[in-house]
């Protein structure tokens, strides 16, 4: 994880607060750092990945796993740009959360150099940056109200989207 997606995560955390809040993050494998540490006070936090590996409580696929409305705040980091079924993940975080619960997401976009999911040379693996329009896309499909969908210098792509509170 590179220090300015980092910083975002930061950023939102702070902006939302999620003491007591169930945490789900799709993608979890730690590479080169984990966002884990900046949701110390969350009430329940679950690291969901393809792979078992440090950070990852699930082996379960991104796009398909867990209970609807199981948690408050989704986090996926730098995951994106990996997944054939990205726009499935965004999807997934939607039913994922539950009313007024927030998604983070950090991805890289089309003006950064492919990189593999170890962070060195892309192989047979799949790579797509993902576009600040694209996304925002996914997300409206998706159910969620963007608060902030912006491509960043340096090559990402970030967002903070809420879950609409539930009508009544």
């Amino acid at each position: 994880m590179h220090p300015a997606a980092y910083q975002f995560v930061a950023r939102a955390v702070g902006e939302i607060g999620v003491s007591g809040l169930a945490v789900v993050e799709l993608g979890s494998y730690d590479v080169n750092g984990s966002v884990r540490p900046l949701f110390a006070g969350c009430g329940a936090y679950t690291g969901v990945d393809l792979r078992p590996g440090p950070g990852v409580d699930v082996v379960a696929d991104a796009a398909t796993w867990g209970e609807p409305e199981h948690c408050d705040v989704v986090v996926t980091t730098e995951t994106l740009e990996h997944a054939p079924a990205a726009r499935e993940i965004v999807a997934n975080a939607a039913r994922l959360l539950r009313p007024g619960g927030w998604l983070i997401v950090t991805a890289a976009s089309p003006a950064r150099a492919p990189h593999g999911v170890d962070g060195g040379q892309v192989g047979a693996e799949f790579y797509a940056g993902i576009g600040a329009g694209t996304l925002l896309g996914w997300l409206e499909e998706a159910g969620l109200d963007p608060d902030e969908v912006r491509e960043a210098d340096g090559g990402d792509v970030y967002a903070l989207a809420r879950k609409p509170e539930a009508a009544g």
